[in-house]
């Protein structure tokens, strides 16, 4: 590549760090210094050799962002051919290398990074390589810069011998890590369960059925909370399967579902794409359609408001020819790393008319449709700084300069209660250049019945409290709600918010039971939910005659409650050899009240506990104790013969369960013997005869 090249400065980074970098550039007259661009200004550059302080040869490819919870700090994670470097990009116009991660196995032109729950998972085509995982929380306590950092652990891919992957994706709002292409499976998706994050676990596969491409390039995950409300609080994603786009109920990853699949033409390959903030369309690149049939470069666009009918519109074309290779959306705009190209921003408030409206080109010396330049964007970054990887010129620190704010939800979305709960939104007013209390919001789609309120203020940093409350008044069923912000924006947006609400029973009972006891009767019973639960009336009878009920105590309720609440009682006015019927009286606040079903249980005298086999006796008599589901402590037990002489003596503990006991007689005489028993001052005999 016949690339010219700017004259690097060298800059000091604290007293222990080099870095070569080129300063802050704005974008003026289209021109960042030697890079073409439309209102991006270049914050930072720092080359291949300065990001590889391993040494040796290396290239750039993907990249991706985290943002540290206990500084604030923002960081680069920078793929590399050779691994993966980490760079401090909290000052974004002096950036630090903190260091170097080297590749599991062999250097290979493609890796892929994502962030879970402050680890990032890392794959790549190289062979036996799996998924690095690397607990990012050491780039806060790194020191002696830069550091060659050694992996956490590793997940398998496609068993001991494989290790391949194409791609690494993740919802981290679910929690979960997902990898796909190279050897995963036969090239579809695999899933990993990130609880134990150093090592994740396969927990399961998606393969494509017959007449479904079954290969996997890539993929995007939600919990969804679009127009199609059959599908809003699932965990969706969406595969880009070669020249299919596929759309996967993923909710049980132990056996994921194919909702719906779309094509279009002309199709070269479907590699990459995102969905919108309202999980209404879905963007994705052709990695070859401009090669193929000379077209510039093709955005298409598809209207997912139905997963089992998704339809292509009229795709964006570009006014060059470079090739489109990974997007990803944030708010109103969409972040293009389209190789020669460079990053290209579209707004795509009209979803069905996106325009370009800013831009920065890292491979200044063409635009035409080959594999150089920019490989990959992060745009979500909280101070609106953007990254971009190059892969001869390495990492591309960015300051868009855009018009207006981008709301953000902060959780999952999707929220689901049950009627009678309140629903908490937080919503995130981001802007590049500080937030304006003077946005303007107002929400639409709440229930009927149901009342949707916001926080009395706007905080400092720009989130807001949204409360979805009187849910008891609304219909049960799945609701997409929209915040629309205008006035201090420079043009309106909407955030999409999904709610999914439950039909409860006042409360609802999911179990009751009675279990004896040696001398009380136990009684414990379960509610998987509450609403305004006064308590409970504990009745007791000896007939099953609705009349014959009375009050034997009382439990207090819960009150309000989503999750599973237990309670217990003890009777311990009760008889052996009695059988005692139980129900509960459940009574509301409002003085509404339910009766449940009917239990029963009995107190086995203890002699009706105790066996004794074979009689008559040669050597050894079998006790059987049957204790059921309750221990009995300090029985005395003793043999005695005819003449009132105790032979033996003995003081047991008897476990729960069916125990039996072996008494060996050999060294009696022949004749009757007396087994006697004595337990909490109830005292019984057996007879049995030795031969």
């Amino acid at each position: 590549m016949n690339c010219k090249r700017t004259v690097f400065t060298l800059t000091v980074i604290l007293s222990f760090s080099l870095s070569f970098l080129q300063a802050q550039t704005n974008c003026t007259a289209g021109m960042a210094g030697i890079y073409p661009c439309n209102s991006v200004d270049l914050l930072a550059h720092v080359d291949i050799a300065t990001l590889n302080t391993a040494g040796g040869g290396a290239g750039g490819n993907d990249i991706w962002g985290w943002t540290s919870p206990s500084t604030g700090k923002e960081y680069a994670l920078v793929g590399l051919t050779n691994g993966t470097a980490f760079v401090d990009v909290s000052t974004p116009t002096a950036p630090i290398v903190i260091g170097h991660l080297a590749t599991a196995s062999t250097n290979s032109s493609w890796r892929d990074i994502k962030v879970v729950n402050n680890f990032a998972y890392i794959g790549s085509e190289a062979g036996s390589h799996h998924i690095q995982t690397f607990d990012l929380s050491k780039l806060d306590a790194a020191t002696g810069l830069p550091v060659t950092f050694t992996a956490d652990g590793s997940a398998l891919i496609g068993g001991p011998t494989a290790g391949k992957s194409h791609n690494i994706f993740a919802d981290p709002v679910s929690g979960y890590l997902g990898a796909c292409g190279g050897n995963v499976t036969v090239g579809g998706m695999a899933f990993y369960d990130v609880s134990t994050p150093a090592t994740p676990t396969l927990t399961g596969n998606f393969d494509p059925p017959p007449g479904v491409t079954n290969y996997t390039h890539d993929a995007v995950c939600v919990v969804y909370r679009g127009e199609d409300t059959d599908h809003i609080g699932k965990q969706i994603c969406f595969g880009f399967n070669a020249n299919i786009l596929v759309a996967v109920d993923v909710t049980d990853k132990t056996a994921p579902t194919l909702i719906g699949t779309m094509t279009y033409t002309p199709t070269g390959y479907t590699h990459q794409g995102w969905i919108t903030d309202d999980h209404n369309y879905l963007y994705l690149n052709d990695e070859t359609d401009e090669r193929n049939f000379g077209n510039n470069t093709r955005t298409h666009i598809i209207d997912i408001t139905d997963l089992e009918n998704m339809l292509p519109q009229t795709p964006f074309n570009s006014t060059l020819p470079a090739i489109d290779h990974n997007l990803y959306i944030k708010g109103n705009y969409m972040y293009q790393a389209n190789y020669r190209a460079g990053l290209r921003i579209l707004d795509i408030q009209d979803r069905l008319v996106p325009s370009e409206i800013a831009s920065f080109d890292v491979y200044p010396t063409s635009d035409s449709d080959d594999f150089n330049g920019s490989w990959s964007v992060y745009p979500y970054f909280k101070s609106g700084t953007v990254i971009v990887n190059s892969i001869e010129d390495g990492l591309f620190v960015l300051q868009p300069n855009l018009s207006h704010y981008v709301m953000e939800n902060v959780g999952t979305g999707v929220q689901t209660v049950n009627q009678g709960t309140d629903a908490v939104y937080t919503v995130d007013l981001t802007a590049y250049s500080g937030f304006s209390s003077s946005v303007g919001l107002s929400l639409s789609g709440v229930p009927v019945g149901a009342t949707g309120s916001f926080a009395a203020s706007i905080s400092p940093d720009g989130t807001l409290t949204i409360t979805i409350s009187n849910t008891n008044l609304a219909t049960p069923g799945n609701y997409q709600l929209l915040l629309t912000g205008d006035a201090g924006l420079a043009s309106e947006e909407t955030l999409s918010l999904g709610l999914i609400i439950n039909a409860v029973l006042p409360v609802e009972l999911v179990d009751f039971k009675a279990s004896a006891k040696r001398a009380t009767i136990v009684l414990n019973w379960e509610t998987a939910t509450e609403l305004q639960n006064k308590g409970f009336e504990i009745q007791r009878s000896t007939k099953t005659a609705p009349n014959e009920f009375v009050s034997i105590g009382w439990v207090d309720g819960r009150g309000n409650s989503e999750i599973s609440q237990t309670y217990s009682y003890e009777d311990i006015h009760v008889e052996s050899g009695v059988v005692y019927y139980y129900r509960l009286r459940q009574i509301d606040e409002d003085g509404t009240e339910d009766i449940s079903k009917i239990v029963t249980a009995q107190i086995q005298a203890f002699d009706q506990m105790v066996n004794i086999f074979p009689n008559p006796v040669a050597d050894f008599l079998n006790v059987k104790f049957d204790a059921f589901d309750f221990p009995i402590q300090n029985v005395k037990m003793s043999v005695v013969n005819v003449n009132g002489q105790i032979l033996h003596y003995e003081n047991l503990n008897i476990p729960a369960g069916e125990i039996n006991y072996q008494l060996n007689t050999n060294t009696w005489s022949e004749g009757i013997y007396i087994l006697q028993f004595e337990v909490d001052g109830e005292a019984f005999r057996k007879r049995f005869v030795k031969m």
